[in-house]
């Protein structure tokens, strides 16, 4: 019996006790919305945060943190296409055959998905320039008879 009692005593402590972690956020305002594919938060007048960085990472310390998943990038793997070189300082070269010419184009994004350039492609190989752009990642989605074909990510150090 003494043996019961003093169990059920410590299983009920353990619960009682027990800790539940939230995040708390402590700011002027903000708000949070949701839908069935996305849910956005926002504050404003964070007091503590912090970034930190070195040569190959970022890391914003602070309650308020969004999780950003990358499922996947669709692409047509019968394509023939290539990007090279990659990474690059100044251009790379688009490849492609010559039957996927037809209404050929090719949309540079930068990393927040931001529309920096768009051109028809007319050749096998098409030059894009990264001389005026800063150093960053970019995608470019290269589109062929009118549907996105294939995307590369291409970083420019």
């Amino acid at each position: 019996m003494k043996k019961i009692f003093t169990s059920f005593i410590l299983l009920t402590s353990s619960i009682c006790f027990s800790q539940t972690n939230t995040l708390q956020v402590i700011g002027s305002a903000g708000n949070t919305a949701t839908n069935s594919n996305t849910q956005l938060s926002w504050t404003i007048g964070e007091p503590i945060t912090n970034t930190a960085t070195n040569t190959n990472s970022i890391l914003t310390q602070g309650f308020n943190q969004s999780v950003l998943v990358i499922t996947a990038i669709d692409d047509n793997q019968n394509s023939n296409i290539t990007i090279s070189p990659n990474p690059t300082a100044d251009f790379v070269i688009i490849s492609i055959n010559e039957n996927d010419l037809q209404n050929a184009q090719y949309l540079l994004h930068d990393i927040n998905g931001k529309l920096v350039l768009q051109n028809k492609i007319t050749d096998k190989q098409t030059k894009l320039s990264f001389i005026e752009l800063a150093n960053s990642t970019y995608f470019v989605d290269v589109v062929t008879k009118n549907q996105k074909t294939k995307t590369f990510k291409i970083i420019k150090n």
